[in-house]
């Protein structure tokens, strides 16, 4: 383990200081499941995004006139110009 100090706002460390001794649990405990809530959502929001992009391949794959839906997509662009 490596350590790091950071600063608490006076609200923060008595609420960390009420759950520590509502749980029975240590500030530092408390405070490295904080960290480890805030790297597990990242990474699966990431996943998530990698997910659905992943879940749009093929849609359009049986679309036939994706010729003209790409002619009016760009007639519009050029028209809000």
């Amino acid at each position: 383990m490596q350590r790091a100090q950071v600063f608490l706002r006076d609200d923060q460390k008595q609420s960390l200081r009420s759950i520590a001794s509502r749980t029975g649990r240590k500030q530092s405990d408390l405070i490295r499941r904080g960290v480890d809530l805030i790297i597990e959502r990242e990474q699966n929001r990431v996943h998530d995004w990698k997910q659905a992009l992943q879940n749009t391949k093929g849609l359009w794959k049986n679309r036939e006139d994706m010729d003209e839906h790409q002619a009016m997509i760009r007639r519009d662009l050029h028209s809000s110009a």
